[in-house]
């Protein structure tokens, strides 16, 4: 559950049936994304992350922006992309659910935060 009301991303996770591969999908319903400027930002954060090459900063595998997320009994016509799965998730995440951080664990992931950040940046 998100702590932002009504979020119009939604991360799944998925596995591959030929290899048992795991990967999160960021998915967006094409309803949401009926403005330019959302489909602007989406297509941003693709080509952002797509051309970043750092070993903090997940790797895109596809993307679509024609898809279609089926359901039992409907389907929706949705944009989406295929990422590298993250294996502890994310990290506000991380921190609901262990707390406080000691320092090193801190200082651990402020680096990996400033590194993949600045590769990002610098894209």
């Amino acid at each position: 559950p998100s702590n932002f009301p009504n979020p119009i991303e939604r991360v799944k996770i998925g596995q591959e049936t030929g290899n048992g591969r795991w990967y999160a999908i960021k998915i967006m319903k094409e309803h949401q994304v009926n403005s330019t400027e959302k489909l602007s930002c989406f297509m941003n954060e693709v080509r952002l992350l797509s051309q970043s090459w750092n070993k903090h900063v997940v790797q895109i595998v596809a993307v679509s922006i024609a898809g279609t997320l089926v359901k039992p009994h409907k389907e929706k016509r949705v944009v989406y992309y295929v990422m590298q799965h993250a294996k502890y998730g994310e990290l506000h995440r991380l921190i609901k659910k262990v707390g406080r951080f000691t320092e090193a664990q801190a200082r651990f992931f402020f680096h990996q935060l400033i590194d993949g950040k600045f590769c990002i940046v610098n894209t």
